[in-house]
């Protein structure tokens, strides 16, 4: 197309490419430019394609490392007609166990025609390499800044590169004709599957607070449905059979796709609940309910049914917001932006541990998998109306401790949150792979022994010992049938669950922004087994004046991460997967520095009151002012009851006291009377005979009745005051 030898012809770059930059075009004879799609190029007043960035594809890029080989795929889609209607390339690389592909599709070149008048004549395949100090249109920062390369540097090529192990294979899906590959193509899995269906339309379901929701399968082609279908059951159930994928719809009809039938759930301050029953899926199963913005997709896509993901499976990237990704072993929650395949999640299985497996599981105290389990995902606001976090809650009837799955903050939250004013379409889908491992991949966790396991006086033994639980191998085959999702309910988050998020999400802020403070918190936190993510501001004004992030905070991001990448001394930057990590205290601290590292349990969780204060709008001094006023009076007048209650108590005390002592000296007098009586029953100068006498006249007693007559003397001289 440049008529580099004085001749100009229809022509497909494949790859134009180096270390730092790819580009896949098109050019019909007469269009030098043609359409581009990859990564790299342009200079200040132009920009090359962004399909993908420098984290992505580079030195060390967490998907291509083009310090290594890789794979490519280059796939010739066509028409009913069987005219050429895309291009599509795939980039592919073992990663971290796993494979990860980068894609470019060009369906939307205006002169198809021409490419595919030239595909149909037969095209020459040719291979170079050459170097230039003028090729910042490949590589070039552009007018963005976000290209790789700033100068050209031809004297530091290598002397070769090498391409190997070519095949070309014709495919049996009717979308692509020819393949040339050096691998298998991992995206058509979903679309060889022989089986035939006539097409026909599900059915709906009934979402309470939406009402009739259609279900729409993917498949669709003239000769019936290519892959297993979504059956619809009682109205309220959704099941998808294994290697099946199906999208929630306004309206159905069957046999054609139009994405403006798709439904737009705006989820902005609601919260969306289902019920899941995975007891079939074992380890290698991925049962899947997630979001995407398939409304807005005008692109058809290889698929043909305008499906869009942010894997970009049918050649079409967006957003996307996995809910649930799930077996009975494992649980992964995921948010992305368009380009940012890794995202932000939580959950339990492969590298993520946010439940343990006695919580989570087969047998599960919190969540049983072998029985139907509740799901909430609740999409709460800042106070500008934008997104502020996406919180899952997994519950089960009679288990008493809910798993909660706090996603946020999260550097691409802004775009999912226009996403989802605009509307994301849910999609349920069901399929199985012997690579699965990133999902329900064994998790080494902490077992601690009981005393009555503990045996002997190896005291080493009482340590916690570690164990690894989840899957140890996919096992595709061993995959049911299909799994349900029932009971699906759209409604208002309650003001009780976002007043609770705007305090965690307020403490959290807090947390992130006072560095001694910041160590305690996020350390109760994890005492608490919340999610690595609480806490973590992505934003790089996080970071110290040295630039690195402090303790607790994100040191590491997917596609788009500006924020530190760096820990403060003290600390080092812990991946919890590719596109997300945070500073690790060292061994024995809480905090990177050394003042922080003090017993957060003597520490208040809350930190200090401010922020609390700012809930009353400032009203707080003179509320408290008035209250401490009320109770100061208060307490003055408990204090005179108080007193006076006391003076009375001791007052009737003493005269009760003196009672007593009363009673008790009559028993005494009245004993020593009877006493005398009995001793001296008939005397005539007795006290009653001298009572008694006729004339009255006293008879005085002998010196013996004076000595008996000394005690009774005695009592009374004692008694009688008493009276008185």
């Amino acid at each position: 197309a440049s008529a580099v030898c004085g001749e100009s012809c229809a022509e497909i770059s494949l790859q134009e490419a180096n270390q730092h930059a790819w580009h896949s075009t098109l050019h019909a004879a007469d269009d030098h430019v043609g359409r581009a799609r990859g990564y790299g190029g342009g200079d200040l007043n132009s920009q090359g394609p962004r399909d993908w960035s420098r984290k992505e594809y580079g030195h060390g890029g967490y998907c291509i490392d083009t310090f290594k080989p890789f794979e490519v795929a280059a796939s010739f889609l066509v028409d009913a007609k069987g005219d050429f209607a895309a291009l599509e390339v795939n980039l592919t690389q073992i990663q971290h166990t796993k494979p990860c592909t980068l894609s470019v599709f060009i369906d939307d070149y205006t002169q198809h025609a021409a490419i595919s008048q030239a595909l149909k004549a037969g095209m020459t395949p040719v291979v170079s390499y050459w170097s230039s100090t003028n090729t910042l249109w490949l590589d070039g920062p552009g007018s963005d800044g976000k290209g790789p390369c700033v100068t050209e540097t031809p004297q530091s090529c290598e002397e070769t590169v090498r391409f190997s192990n070519f095949a070309v294979d014709t495919l049996s899906n009717p979308v692509i004709v020819v393949t040339t590959r050096t691998t298998t193509v991992t995206t058509v899995t979903m679309t060889t599957t022989p089986k035939k269906h006539k097409p026909v339309c599900p059915g709906y379901i009934n979402v309470k607070g939406q009402g009739p929701v259609s279900l729409v399968p993917a498949g669709w082609t003239p000769e019936g449905l290519r892959i297993n279908p979504v059956d619809v059951s009682k109205r309220r159930e959704v099941m998808p059979h294994l290697n099946s994928r199906g999208y929630f719809s306004q309206t159905c009809t069957a046999g054609a796709y139009d994405n403006k039938q798709y439904a737009a759930w705006n989820l902005l301050g609601m919260t969306l609940k289902y019920t899941v029953d995975v007891s079939t899926a074992s380890c290698g199963c991925n049962a899947a309910f997630y979001l995407t913005s398939m409304r807005q997709n005008d692109r058809p896509g290889k698929c043909l049914d305008h499906y869009c993901d942010v894997s970009s499976l049918c050649g079409v990237r967006c957003a996307e917001i996995d809910i649930m990704q799930a077996n009975k072993h494992a649980w992964h929650s995921t948010l992305h932006t368009s380009r940012d395949s890794s995202g932000m999640g939580g959950g339990y299985g492969g590298t993520l541990h946010d439940f343990t497996e006695e919580q989570f599981g087969p047998g599960g105290v919190c969540v049983d998998t072998t029985e139907p389990f509740d799901v909430a995902v609740s999409f709460p606001l800042d106070e500008d109306g934008r997104l502020r976090s996406v919180e899952v809650q997994l519950s089960q009837e009679g288990h008493y401790c809910p798993l909660e799955l706090p996603l946020g903050p999260y550097a691409g939250m802004e775009e999912l949150s226009k996403a989802l004013a605009a509307g994301m379409t849910p999609v349920v889908s069901y399929w199985s792979s012997e690579d699965m491992l990133w999902l329900d991949g064994a998790v080494e966790e902490q077992q601690y022994l009981f005393l009555d396991d503990v045996s002997g006086d190896n005291h080493s033994s009482k340590r916690p010992r570690k164990k690894l639980a989840g899957c140890k191998k996919d096992m595709p085959d061993a995959c049911g049938e299909k799994v349900k999702l029932y009971n699906f309910t759209i409604e208002k988050i309650s003001r009780e669950h976002a007043t609770l998020v705007q305090m965690q999400q307020s403490m959290a802020v807090d947390v992130s922004s006072r560095s001694e403070e910041n160590a305690q918190q996020a350390k109760n936190l994890t005492r608490l087994r919340a999610p690595a993510s609480v806490g973590v501001v992505q934003d790089p004004s996080q970071a110290t004046k040295s630039g690195c992030a402090q303790a607790w905070q994100q040191c590491n991001g997917g596609p788009g991460w500006v924020g530190p990448v760096c820990c403060e001394d003290g600390c080092a930057c812990h991946s919890m997967n590719d596109g997300f990590g945070h500073c690790k205290p060292l061994e024995g601290r809480i905090g990177c520095s050394k003042s922080s590292n003090e017993d957060f349990l003597v520490q208040r969780f809350e930190g200090d009151s401010k922020p609390r204060q700012a809930l009353f709008g400032g009203r707080l001094p003179w509320m408290a002012t008035l209250g401490a006023s009320i109770l100061t009076a208060l307490s003055v007048c408990v204090l005179f009851v108080c007193a006076a209650v006391r003076v009375g108590h001791y007052y009737l005390a003493g005269l009760d006291e003196g009672f007593d002592q009363g009673r008790r000296q009559d028993a005494e007098l009245s004993k020593r009377v009877l006493m005398v009586r009995n001793k001296h029953p008939r005397r005539s100068d007795s006290y009653e005979a001298m009572r008694n006498t006729a004339e009255g006249n006293q008879v005085m007693p002998t010196a013996l009745d004076q000595t008996d007559a000394m005690p009774l003397a005695s009592n009374l001289s004692v008694r009688l005051p008493g009276y008185i």
